[in-house]
């Protein structure tokens, strides 16, 4: 038995260099999506690629996908903040 993944590989690509930039991040999940936090918020470099283009790859575990990312607002969904944070 296997146990259940720890990470989320998360590829987004430099808004500069335009270079695919990969970080591994712990992860929550929560209705079926994927929740990840930043240590220093928008300031993360992951971050700000990101938002510059939200297209990104992501892997968990053996299943590779593409997605759409995108910041939470923390003052506008603080129902969504609270539940991924318990």
């Amino acid at each position: 038995m296997s146990a259940a993944p720890k990470y989320l590989y998360l590829t987004t690509i430099g808004r500069r260099s335009g270079r695919p930039r990969r970080i591994e991040i712990w992860f929550t999940r929560h209705e079926g999506r994927y929740y990840l936090v930043s240590e220093h918020g928008r300031r993360s470099q992951w971050v700000r690629n990101l938002l510059a283009d939200p297209e990104v790859r992501s892997r968990v575990g053996a299943r590779g996908f593409r997605a759409l990312a995108r910041v939470v607002d923390l003052r506008a969904e603080r129902e969504l903040v609270g539940a991924v944070r318990r």
